[in-house]
């Protein structure tokens, strides 16, 4: 059966395609579906106070209506920096291509960070922190292999985005700039459009690249398989 996903901010429910069949999910502004589509993550509020942070991740399972809370802004803030009072705010997420893994993005005054955590235990898998102020996380695409991550950071403080392409098994982070980027069907290359001047495709390890001279390229997308 297919299903239609309604925000309501700050509620956000669950419909059959057709219209029929509401279910209340939870408060939340975020969502994404698994892979599979059987599973709903939501980053939502301990509250229903439209003035609260976003600060829950929850997954819904849609075959059985069952919520339950993967983590807590408080909990990955004392995973990070030792304090779990500090003002957070989780702010993007992410599904792994196998539904195994959800990357989350946290935002508080000193910074931002990307977990990676299990979606089965809650347990972190990978996290990577930068120290700086309210930076944003606009892109979290994963690869096919299930091993990387690509993120887009934008950081209050500088006008211009950067990329890093996360290794979830060794934790390493490369850097490298351009605008928007797209895995390709086997997970193997990274298109990157480096506007105005052209797009650059490279291995996740940046160990292998070649240019494209496509002048004035803002967005790329592969074609299937």
């Amino acid at each position: 059966m297919a299903y239609l996903e309604i925000s309501l901010t700050p509620i956000i429910w669950v419909a059959d395609a057709n219209g029929q069949g509401p279910r209340y999910g939870s408060p939340g502004r975020q969502f994404a579906w698994s892979p599979d589509g059987k599973r709903l993550a939501i980053l939502g509020y301990s509250g229903v106070a439209r003035s609260s942070s976003v600060n829950t991740l929850q997954i819904i399972d849609v075959t059985n209506s069952r919520v339950r809370t993967l983590a807590r802004a408080s909990d990955l803030m004392r995973s990070l920096t030792g304090n779990s009072s500090a003002d957070s705010a989780l702010t993007h997420l992410a599904w792994s291509q196998d539904g195994t893994l959800l990357a989350v993005a946290v935002d508080w005054s000193g910074g931002s960070a990307v977990v990676v955590l299990d979606t089965s235990s809650g347990a972190a898998r990978a996290r990577w922190r930068w120290e700086w102020t309210r930076a944003s996380f606009p892109a979290l695409d994963w690869s096919n292999d299930n091993r990387h991550l690509a993120v887009r950071i934008m950081p209050d403080s500088i006008l211009e985005s950067s990329l890093g392409v996360l290794d979830i098994l060794t934790l390493e982070q490369k850097s490298l700039p351009g605008r928007n980027l797209a895995w390709s069907p086997d997970g193997k290359w990274l298109a990157v459009t480096q506007d105005p001047s052209g797009l650059l495709i490279t291995t996740p390890d940046l160990s292998a690249m070649h240019w494209l001279d496509t002048p004035n390229c803002f967005d790329v997308t592969w074609r299937p398989k």
